[in-house]
Parts: C-alpha cells; sequence; structure tokens
C-alpha cells in the first residue's frame, strides 16, 4: 500500500508534466503527496492505492492512444497499448470498482470518437483497436469474471451498506478528497474551505484551454473522478454499493484539476493562492494529525483488544466471534492455545479441554440461506436464534466464563438476539470498548446470572455439642447477604447439665480453607454458670459484612471459649460449621470504609489499594502477622493476579515470604469487576530463626500470564516515582 501510495506522487507529476507542464505537475504531485486521502490508504493494508496507481496509469496509456499528448510512433503506439490492456485488466482483479473506472473511460471515447465524426474530423485513433483493447482486458479478465459475477449478483454475505442519497455521496465524496476521511463532512468549520477548494477547482474545470484537445483533457479528468461516483449512485438505487473509500480509486485527476484551479488563482491574484495553499497545508495537517491521534479516526485496534484479552483468558473459557470480519485478525494476533474453533452450532460440551480456550464463530441470525453459497467452510452462514440459543446454553454448561469479540455484530446479529441472551442468562464482568469507527469491545461474562440464595430468614436444626454439656440446637437467619449490609443470626443452644463457667461464644464467616472475613465474639447470655438445665435459649447478634467482602460463598462457623482464662472449648460433635452464608455484591459500589492506613496506590492501571492494616506492629518470632487489603478495579476484567507479602531486613534481605494468587479459587482475580472493592485476607508468619529487630513488611503484585510468565506491575508512588515494591509498614520482631 505504502509503495503505490508513493508511486502515485510520481505519476501523476509525470501525468501533469505531460499535459500541462513542469510547474503544474510538481503543484499536482505536492497536492497528492499531502493528501490526507492518500495518506489514510497509503497505510492500511487494502487494495486501494494499487487500484488507484493502476487507475492512472491506464489514464496515461488512455491519452497517449487518444493524441491528447501528440501523437506517438507506431512502436510507441504499441506499447500504449499493451500498457492500458494490462493495467485495466490487473485493475479489475485488485478491485471490483475498477469498472465503474473502465466504463467512465469507455464512456468519454466513445464520446470523443463520436464528436470527431460528427464534426467530419478523423479521430486521432482507431475505434476498431479501442474495441479490441476491450476485448483483451476482458479475455484477461475471463478466468476470474464466473467468480465476480456470482458475488455481485449471489452475495456470499450480508449486506451491510445503507442507501446514502446523491448530496450525502457528494458530500462525503467531496470532503474525502479535499481533507481525507479524518475530518467530519458535516461540521460547519470546515465548509468555507470545502467551498474555496470547489471554487479552485471550477477555476481549473474551467481555465481557457487552447484547443479541442485541451478541453477534452480538462473534461476527461473530471470524467475519470467523478462519473464512477454517479455510476454507483444509479446502481445502488437497487442495491447500496457506496463507501466514501472507493473514490480513492478515483482520486489521483481530481489533484490535477485542482493544481490547475491553483495555477489560474495565481493568475488572478498572487496573494490570494499564498493564503489559499497556506490554508489548505495547514488543513491537511490538521487532519493528518487526527488520523495519527485522534481516536474516532483510529484503526480498529484489533492488536490491542485481543493483547487485553489474551491478557485475561484463562484455559476452560469460550470465545464468541461474529464470523468473516472479525476472526482473521483475532487469530493473526492471539498467541494462546486454542483446543478447537468452529462454528457456534456445531459445538459440543466434549470440545471442551483444560489446556486450551474454544473459539466459536457465529453465525448471521435471520440470514439468507444462501450465505456462504452453502460452503460449510465459509466465512459467512445462515442460523437461527433458536438454534443460537441452544448452542449457547450447551457452552454455558459447559465453560465457567465466556468472552464476546464484538465488532460488526449489528451486521450478523441485527436485532441483537446474542447480546440479549448473554444478558439474560450471564453475568457481566468486564465491558471494554476499543478504539476505531467500528465500535470494537471485548467483554466477558460468568456463566450464571450471579449467586443464587434464600433471603428469607428461617431456622437451620443443628447437633454441636461442647464440652461441659452446651449444645448448639439451631440458628436462625437468611442464606445470602450482600456485602456492606448485615447478617442477623439468633442462635438457639441449651445446657444439658450445671455448667461449671460462663463462656463466650464467636461466630465467624470463614472463606473456604482461607481465612476470616467477618467475625463476632460475646458472652452467651444468660451466664452460662446460671443457665436453666435442659431448657433452650436463644440469643441475637448482627454480623457485619464489611464492604468489599468478596462475592463467594463462606462458611458460617460457631466456636466456644472460656470466658475467664480465653482458651477455645473442644466440641464433642461436629466441627463448628453451622451452615453456608453467600456473599453477593452490592447492588451499587460501595465507598470505602476507613483504614489505618490509606495510600491510594496505583498498581498499573488495573487496580488501586485504597486502604490496608496489619496486625501485630510488635510481635514474637513464630507467630502470624494478619494482613487485610481493600483493592479498588478500575479496569476490569483482570489478569491472573499473585501477590507476594515478604519481610525485610535492615539490608533489604527477604527473612519470609508468603505469596499466592488473589484471592481464592472461588474468586480469583480474573473475576473482579471495574468498580468494585475487593478485601484480601492474608498471613504471614514470622520465622523463628529470625533475631529482634525491625522488619519491612513488603508487597509485589504480578500478573500471571497464559503462557505461565509472570511480569511485575510496578506501582506509583506518591513522589511519582514508579517502584515494584510496596512498603506497607514496620513489624517489630522481639525476643520470644
Amino acid at each position: 500500500s505504502l509503495i503505490f501510495g508513493v508511486l502515485l506522487v510520481a505519476l501523476s507529476y509525470r501525468l501533469a508534466d505531460d499535459l500541462y507542464g513542469s510547474r503544474i505537475g510538481l503543484l499536482a504531485a505536492f497536492l497528492v503527496a499531502i493528501s490526507p486521502f492518500n495518506l489514510w490508504y497509503s497505510q492500511e493494508i487494502r487494495m486501494y492505492t494499487l487500484g488507484a496507481f493502476l487507475g492512472l496509469t491506464s489514464l496515461y496509456c488512455l491519452m497517449r492512444l487518444t493524441g491528447m499528448m501528440g501523437r506517438e510512433g507506431r512502436g510507441g503506439r504499441r506499447w500504449y497499448w499493451l500498457g492500458y490492456v494490462l493495467s485495466a485488466a490487473a485493475g479489475l482483479y485488485a478491485l471490483y470498482y475498477f469498472a465503474f473506472l473502465l466504463l467512465a473511460e469507455n464512456l468519454f471515447v466513445f464520446g470523443w470518437w463520436l464528436f470527431h465524426r460528427l464534426g467530419r474530423k478523423s479521430p486521432p485513433f482507431s475505434l476498431a483497436h479501442w474495441l479490441l483493447a476491450q476485448g483483451a482486458v476482458l479475455l484477461l479478465y475471463l478466468p476470474w469474471l464466473p467468480i465476480a459475477l456470482r458475488q455481485a449478483l449471489d452475495p456470499p454475505v450480508p449486506p451491510w451498506r445503507g442507501f446514502a442519497g446523491l448530496g450525502t455521496m457528494l458530500i462525503e465524496s467531496w470532503a474525502a478528497l479535499s481533507l481525507g476521511q479524518s475530518v467530519d463532512a458535516e461540521s460547519l468549520l470546515i465548509w468555507p474551505l470545502l467551498s474555496f477548494l470547489f471554487a479552485v477547482y471550477l477555476l481549473g474545470l474551467l481555465r481557457p484551454l487552447a484547443g479541442d484537445q485541451g478541453k477534452a483533457r480538462t473534461i476527461l479528468l473530471c470524467v475519470y473522478t467523478f462519473v464512477p461516483l454517479l455510476l454507483i449512485y444509479a446502481l445502488s438505487l437497487g442495491t447500496p454499493l457506496f463507501h466514501v473509500r472507493y473514490m480513492f480509486t478515483y482520486s489521483p485527476p481530481f489533484y490535477l484539476l485542482l493544481a490547475l484551479g491553483f495555477v489560474r488563482l495565481r493568475e488572478i491574484s498572487r496573494p490570494a493562492l499564498a493564503v489559499g495553499l497556506l490554508v489548505l497545508i495547514v488543513a491537511s495537517g490538521y487532519s493528518i494529525y487526527n488520523f495519527h491521534f485522534a481516536t474516532d479516526y483510529a484503526a480498529d485496534d484489533h492488536r490491542g483488544a485481543v493483547s487485553y484479552l489474551q491478557e485475561r483468558i484463562a484455559p476452560g473459557d469460550a470465545v464468541l466471534i461474529n464470523a468473516g470480519y472479525a476472526y482473521p485478525p483475532f487469530l493473526y494476533y492471539y498467541q494462546g492455545e486454542i483446543a478447537w474453533r468452529g462454528r457456534l452450532p456445531d459445538y459440543e460440551p466434549s470440545y471442551q479441554h483444560e489446556d486450551g480456550v474454544v473459539i466459536l464463530e457465529t453465525g448471521v441470525i435471520g440470514g439468507d440461506e444462501g450465505l456462504g453459497w452453502g460452503d460449510p467452510a465459509s466465512d459467512f452462514y445462515s442460523t437461527t436464534e433458536e438454534e443460537t440459543a441452544q448452542a449457547l446454553e450447551r457452552v454455558f454448561a459447559a465453560h465457567p466464563r465466556v468472552w464476546v469479540y464484538r465488532i460488526y455484530d449489528t451486521v450478523t446479529d441485527p436485532n441483537g438476539f446474542i447480546r440479549a441472551w448473554l444478558e439474560e442468562h450471564g453475568w457481566v464482568v468486564g465491558d471494554v470498548q476499543f478504539a476505531g469507527e467500528s465500535y470494537m469491545r471485548v467483554q466477558s461474562y460468568l456463566t450464571a446470572p450471579g449467586p443464587e440464595y434464600e433471603t428469607a430468614t428461617r431456622y437451620h436444626p443443628l447437633d454441636i455439642d461442647f464440652a461441659d454439656g452446651i449444645t448448639l440446637l439451631g440458628y436462625e437467619g437468611a442464606e445470602g447477604v450482600r456485602a456492606g449490609d448485615e447478617l442477623p443470626v439468633t442462635l438457639h443452644w441449651q445446657a444439658e447439665r450445671t455448667p461449671e463457667r460462663d463462656y463466650d461464644i464467636l461466630v465467624h464467616l470463614r472463606a473456604s480453607g482461607g481465612p476470616d472475613f467477618a467475625q463476632y465474639r460475646w458472652p452467651l447470655s444468660p451466664p452460662t454458670s446460671e443457665s436453666p438445665v435442659g431448657q433452650e435459649m436463644s440469643q441475637s447478634v448482627t454480623l457485619a459484612i464489611a464492604s468489599g467482602t468478596p462475592p463467594m460463598p463462606y462458611d458460617l462457623v460457631a466456636e466456644l471459649y472460656d470466658a475467664a482464662t480465653g482458651q477455645p472449648v473442644p466440641q464433642m460433635v461436629g466441627d463448628g460449621t453451622m451452615g453456608s452464608i453467600v456473599v453477593d455484591r452490592p447492588l451499587v459500589p460501595s465507598r470505602p470504609p476507613q483504614m489505618d492506613h490509606e495510600p491510594w496506590a496505583n498498581f498499573g492501571n488495573l487496580l488501586q489499594l485504597v486502604g490496608y492494616e496489619f496486625e501485630p506492629g510488635e510481635a514474637e518470632a513464630g507467630e502470624e502477622i494478619r494482613l487485610e487489603l481493600l483493592w479498588k478495579v478500575w479496569d476490569a476484567p483482570l489478569p491472573m493476579l499473585e501477590g507476594t507479602v515478604q519481610l525485610r531486613d535492615a539490608e533489604g534481605r527477604v527473612t519470609a515470604s508468603e505469596g499466592g494468587g488473589y484471592l481464592s479459587s472461588a474468586y480469583p482475580s480474573t473475576l473482579w469487576q471495574s468498580e468494585e472493592l475487593v478485601r484480601e485476607v492474608r498471613s504471614l508468619r514470622i520465622p523463628e530463626h529470625i533475631g529482634p529487630g525491625n522488619y519491612a513488611l513488603t508487597l509485589t503484585l504480578q500478573a500471571i500470564r497464559t503462557t505461565g510468565e509472570s511480569e511485575i506491575i510496578p506501582f506509583w508512588s506518591p513522589s511519582g516515582a514508579r517502584e515494584r515494591t510496596f512498603t506497607l509498614g514496620t513489624v517489630e520482631v522481639a525476643n520470644p
């Protein structure tokens, strides 16, 4: 694309130089060189600069053959006939819309020939030779012609263009030719400039030229650019065909006539020429700046979207991709393991594999049955809402998380059926939009609508026997609570004999195999030494569920302690687990509670440590330090995160270390949501062999990629320094 974009500059100079001289040739080449339209397509992996170059080559040969640049010798004309045939045939192979350019050239040639015949003049070329050249072009294109006709008359892809009126087509085309596609054609700010350039173009088009030949040159340059647009409009009355990018193929002669107009403006007023060129240069620079830096005109960021997804995806996940347009760039950038890839309706749960992800190409819901011409390997295929729903149910049953690589889904799913189904049956945990005119986004769904639990209070019978004849008979409470709320619990217990002493009871919420996230300890009332033997007693308490408590199931556990000594009372029957409590996310993002330390430290652009607490600050060797961290998520979904808490001596040597993933297998960091608060509780055991002194308690955060490699996520300190390790505080270790 870049090579042919540069060659367009040189060929534009050659054509203008041969027609009007080197001064106009240099100006035309300069206008092509600074054209934002040319810059745009010289940096896209598309065929448009190739098509424009081949078209301009055919025009150059045509002008030589029709005598517009003077008659050539017989041998020279042969080369131009060959050049025209090869460039015209190659242009058709490069771009179907090249056919409109050839039609415009033929209309002019027949009109030019007819003009001479009606004027009883001898045409400067042979119409028979011209017809033979068209036959040669058709012959060279014949191998592809059946495919081209089939694609035109029976498209294998769904329709994606809407009808544009002639006025809209002319405005968009003129704005693109003048200042590229990186300006708003409807903005009133650029209309004065577009009007000025239109006036300059008219000066070039109507510039007095000697003889019929000079006028014909000017007409041909205008016909070359705008007759294809009129042909596209005429055919669009049946099937919409217009997109402004196709105008680039016909654009080079526009800049030649614009150069003619500026030269004519110089003849009228040199200051007007200087001001006009300066304004055009500044406006082109503004458009080029937008092209490079304005997100509204950025190319669809597939690289960024796939990189974002790959950092967060996990084996066993599934990815939904709109077929045809989207999956080739996805596969180009994705470097992870793919367990299976295919059409969504063909998916079976047996395709799930723990070492890779499943890539599912969605179909065109309600599309024409002829999509993809019925080829099982085609990029597009027709499907129904019922077939899609059944396949999604199988996917949800087999995978814990489904990603949606959304782009062009309004084409393949115009009624939004898949979006609605996912919102109804899934639990969105991530939604990030990426740069580009197609509004590409990456979404992730948990394959369940959220935790299910009974909110009504009900009685839960128990049979937990403690020493000294105390039995826990049951409790009343709900099965779930939202983080930030309170969980009322009423305990029912009895004493089988008169206890020898008074006891305290501790009720706490414990992660499965992990730490406590909420607890409350209070004396049994009335005092157990005074409790009636055999009589059921009840006692109510409210357990506060702190903001940020991870949304997952917990064990509700009861323990008995000697009120005087603080020693635990052994259990004779049962392990103290009363039941399971599900903590759910709050309906709206919670405000961070007040904590001992509030650093508000940002770790990358992913999350923020808004607060933390640790205890004890003074400890003996062999004891454990309990650490509670409160995170706020900025950019979800997150990659798999692991944190390492370490104790370092005065020289920075690590004396104790504890690492692991956040927070548990039930709620890893990949499931955290944007704006969510997440509490993390962990502990660090002080080794018995270390000596007394002050030790730094530090935290290091790292992302674990799908390749198994880890990457430390630095944080921004208050001073602005970028550091890899965050110091939480100092722990004073004393002699045991």
